[in-house]
């Protein structure tokens, strides 16, 4: 997890506790498990549900609105990547939420997204967070998995259907 400036170009956020989303600024997350995680021989049909988690820091939005999450087509480093050096990002988002005062986690639905990802895992490289451009204005802050004190790390919930019928395991008995 990091985040991109435009207003300091050349600076790497690696390590950041937070990401911060504003009109000069947006998340860059990678979930690299996101298919590693799942049961061997997972298919993308048997995805149900896969849930974006982002964790909004308490009393950090200024100027409520929307994020759109936008899929990294190209790889990038989440140590090292500055906005100069930022990795290319499809034209349209794949999914819009609301951030409030309120806020606390927002959950987006990214389906489609880790579907292909299960399908094609070279394909994943990640997301990128950013206002929407609805909501110009917005500025909050995302927690990381620097942060463990006060935030939580962005999470990718994945709801997978049935894997076939269940296996009957004995335990060895006596022999006789």
């Amino acid at each position: 997890d990091t985040y991109i400036d435009s207003q300091n170009p050349t600076t790497a956020y690696g390590g950041s506790l937070t990401m911060n989303i504003s009109h000069h600024s947006s998340g860059l997350v990678r979930f690299v498990s996101a298919t590693t995680a799942l049961p061997a021989g997972t298919t993308s049909s048997q995805i149900a549900k896969a849930t974006l988690q982002l964790w909004v820091l308490p009393d950090s939005v200024d100027n409520a609105g929307s994020i759109s999450i936008y899929e990294i087509s190209s790889s990038f480093s989440a140590t090292t990547v500055t906005y100069n050096t930022r990795p290319s990002t499809a034209s349209s988002p794949i999914a819009t939420a609301s951030a409030s005062a309120l806020s606390r986690y927002i959950e987006i639905d990214i389906t489609p997204l880790v579907k292909q990802w299960v399908t094609t895992p070279s394909t994943n490289h990640g997301i990128e967070i950013r206002p929407s451009s609805s909501s110009p204005t917005l500025d909050l802050l995302i927690g990381t998995k620097w942060n463990t004190a006060e935030s939580q790390p962005p999470i990718l919930d994945i709801t997978v259907t049935s894997m076939g019928p269940p296996s009957r395991i004995m335990s060895p008995g006596r022999r006789g």
